[in-house]
């Protein structure tokens, strides 16, 4: 499969929140896998304490599972590398960013080059099954639409998915016996690439989505700018204010980042709290409702 950069950009963003915001406005992989298995879109995840534990452990570990992976391959790791400029032996694993072409987008775990030069895409999976193998056939036919679509949307050869299992107890567990779960469970899967004529089929070309699209990011243009002139006013008079039932301030942001890269290499698994920076972001508006 030829390679695809036509039409293809590559977006890196300084933060968490603007990553995220900029993945509302395109449908993703993962949207478009359910799509493809389930004919519908991915409802809402439940607000429960056992699913936010599962959705931390995968934004801390994830990282580590695919480095580890890399390793084990005798891959080079590099971090946030085009994926067009890929060497022969390189994985480049991928944080806050994502490649669009404006009608969607993919944001990758990891994509390498082998020594052969094919390019290959690896998304990275955890969860609570020792296997792949043992998650529901629904489960496995969504994880490998995504890393199908993930490969076809930029020409990849091949589509991996990496697994590992995340322990019952790992809230309690020290850093290094997470890492030594980790290995002993990853579990690599090789699942068929989807090319991109059939993506296009799962329902992002469409013209009744394109005018419903056209008024959706419209509205969000309104209400960003809408959203400026409050906090305009709110620098102004220089306290917070409410209004309609809401409470309108600014709010203190921060963001911690862990090096998990230079912790590998320093073989320092058992002291990760020296590797983690916590930095201060810009005061946000926050408009929520009065209590």
């Amino acid at each position: 499969m030829a390679l695809i950069t036509e039409n293809r950009k590559f977006k890196k963003f300084k933060t968490r929140e603007a990553w995220l915001e900029e993945r509302s406005f395109t449908p993703g992989a993962s949207t478009l896998a359910h799509i493809r298995v389930n004919g519908c879109e991915p409802g809402p995840i439940p607000n429960v304490p056992a699913i936010r534990s599962a959705i931390r452990f995968g934004s801390d570990w994830e990282p580590y599972v695919l480095q580890s992976f890399g390793r084990n391959r005798g891959m080079k790791l590099v971090k946030d590398r085009p994926y067009e400029k890929l060497e022969p032996g390189e994985l480049s694993w991928y944080d806050n960013n994502l490649v669009t072409d404006g009608r969607m987008h993919v944001s990758y775990d990891g994509i390498m080059r082998n020594a052969d030069g094919l390019w290959v895409t690896v998304e990275v999976k955890t969860g609570s099954k020792t296997s792949f193998r043992f998650l529901s056939s629904e489960q496995r036919a969504v994880y490998a639409a995504q890393a199908g679509i993930e490969a076809g949307f930029i020409g990849a050869d091949m589509a991996l998915i990496v697994y590992a299992q995340r322990p019952s107890d790992w809230e309690s567990m020290s850093v290094e016996d997470i890492s030594s779960a980790i290995e002993e469970s990853i579990d690599v899967v090789t699942t068929p690439v989807i090319p991109m004529a059939e993506i296009k089929r799962i329902g992002f070309e469409d013209r009744k989505i394109d005018s419903l699209m056209a008024m959706l990011l419209a509205t969000r243009n309104e209400e960003k700018a809408l959203e400026e002139k409050i906090a305009a006013h709110i620098r102004r008079v220089g306290h917070p204010a409410s209004s309609n039932g809401y409470r309108v301030s600014w709010a203190a942001s921060s963001r911690t980042t862990t090096d998990y890269k230079r912790m590998m290499a320093d073989y320092a698994i058992d002291n990760v709290e020296a590797y983690q920076k916590t930095v201060e972001g810009k005061p946000r508006l926050s408009i929520a409702k009065a209590k």
